[in-house]
């Protein structure tokens, strides 16, 4: 993922809520709060793929994934199908777009289908997204690409970063 894309999942609203923990791995969270609250809402992929389509052209490598990046602009969108229906739906919009056009339609299609919105700080934003310049400004997308020598001083240096088979960064 590109720094200056920002990341949402979109998940759909249940009145017994959803409980995101912060620093407990979060994207692991939203997967299985999406699976139990897609599973709920039951919604035929064909009415979500026909507005991506209208949006985004399809990727080369899934039908259920569209892609624009012309080298400036870089915007895509996921949807995860089984059985006809959808179980995952997320999407990264370019936060160097300069009118915000594919987050914009993004936006419209998530409030058509009542959907929350979660992004990687474990934030969440629900119809008609009133905070989304706060989450979008809170943001560690956004704050790179505002100060990307600032962005690095404001990381811990005394943490490592686990990825698989690399640390970086001193064991703790």
């Amino acid at each position: 993922m590109a720094i200056k894309q920002f990341y949402l999942q979109a998940i759909p609203f249940h009145n017994e809520g959803i409980a995101i923990k912060k620093n407990i791995n979060i994207v692991e969270q939203f997967r299985k709060v999406a699976e139990i609250n897609w599973a709920k809402r039951k919604l035929e992929a064909e009415t979500l793929v026909k507005l991506m389509d209208s949006i985004l052209p399809r990727s080369s490598w899934s039908n259920h994934a569209w892609k624009y990046n012309d080298g400036v602009i870089d915007n895509d969108a996921f949807i995860d199908v089984e059985n006809g229906m959808v179980l995952f739906f997320s999407f990264r919009c370019d936060l160097t777009q300069k009118d915000l056009a594919f987050l914009k339609q993004m936006l419209a299609i998530c409030e058509r289908f009542d959907l929350n919105l979660f992004d990687l700080e474990g934030e969440v934003s629900i119809p008609p997204y009133d905070n989304m310049d706060d989450l979008i400004k809170g943001s560690r997308n956004y704050r790179y690409l505002i100060d990307p020598v600032g962005f690095f001083g404001t990381l811990d240096r005394t943490k490592s970063i686990k990825l698989p088979y690399i640390v970086i960064g001193e064991e703790e």
